[in-house]
């Protein structure tokens, strides 16, 4: 929606090409491959976020188990 704004408002004021077109769609959908990333990799937390799941959201930082080393190390 914002992009059909946008390009309303400036091909009055100058030319807009294709591929300028092609770029902004692409940005405008970042934050949705992001976060459709993140459900996808974690479904039982995003189903606590909406209440849906079995258990409460948890928004504490914690330290990955195993902790990840540097190769070549124990």
């Amino acid at each position: 929606m914002t992009l059909a704004w946008d390009v309303n408002y400036t091909i009055s004021r100058r030319v807009i090409f294709p591929r300028g077109q092609h770029t902004q769609v692409y940005v405008q959908t970042i934050p949705f491959n992001i976060v459709a990333t993140i459900v996808h990799l974690h479904p039982q937390n995003f189903l606590s976020l909406l209440r849906l799941g079995p258990e409460k959201a948890d928004f504490k930082l914690r330290f990955r188990k195993p902790l990840v080393t540097p190769k070549g190390q124990p």
